[in-house]
């Protein structure tokens, strides 16, 4: 099997910190830690932070603020990773064998695509459609989501098309997904960017059994340089 170099991360590394204007990053304007502390008892709380080992899956006051962020989750259910590049492997890693079908939504940002080929996955695609203002193809995704399939992987709102799932449309992601015993990764790290509607896009996350939402705060909140995801 050929190794399935991440070109596009490749090209960015190459690039991202030497141009002068960059055009193309996948992030808000960053937030400064000035941004951050409003006052002096901001300062010295932060001041005061013992840099120590937590909990190996994060530190439990922020796996109970990133629990808020969705109905029905507890704290127990959130695992903290570094961004959400580490969650997307630990997801291949965990409940992928070699030459499950995995079926990932395209246009995306390549790499569960990558992760999957990598490592000996069967890997097909359901296509978001330009002439249809990026509205996916589900009747392909119910084509190829045979029994069986592994791993359904939707981001939503989609990198790098901004386009955002209709409810009915999510719906039929997880209706599909149920019927061929997938699980459902949902790619979420957008939430919270919309920019052409006012409320928040909706999460997957509750609308079914087998679930896993991916978040980071390295879009929407700014905060890439943390590296912190769940």
């Amino acid at each position: 099997m050929t190794f399935q170099t991440f070109e596009l991360e490749n090209w960015q590394s190459d690039h991202e910190q030497t141009v002068r204007f960059n055009l193309a990053d996948s992030t808000v304007d960053p937030v400064t830690v000035a941004d951050l502390v409003e006052d002096g008892e901001d300062l010295e709380r932060i001041m005061s932070v013992p840099l120590y080992y937590p909990e190996v899956n994060g530190e439990r006051s922020l796996r109970g603020l990133i629990a808020g962020l969705h109905d029905g989750i507890g704290t127990d259910d959130v695992l903290v990773t570094v961004g959400a590049s580490e969650a997307n492997a630990a997801i291949v890693d965990a409940l992928c064998e070699p030459g499950d079908r995995v079926v990932v939504m395209e246009p995306g940002y390549c790499q569960v695509w990558g992760l999957a080929r990598n490592s000996g996955r069967d890997v097909a695609a359901f296509e978001l459609h330009a002439d249809r203002g990026w509205a996916p193809d589900l009747v392909q995704l119910r084509r190829i989501a045979t029994p069986g399939t592994r791993l359904i992987y939707a981001c939503n709102p989609n990198n790098p098309t901004g386009y955002i799932l209709a409810r009915q449309e999510m719906a039929e992601i997880v209706r599909i997904a149920e019927d061929c015993g997938a699980w459902l990764v949902a790619d979420e790290v957008y939430r919270g960017s919309e920019r052409l509607i006012d409320d928040e896009t909706p999460s997957f996350v509750g609308m079914t059994d087998k679930v896993i939402g991916v978040g980071s705060l390295s879009k929407s909140y700014g905060l890439s340089g943390l590296r912190i995801g769940w």
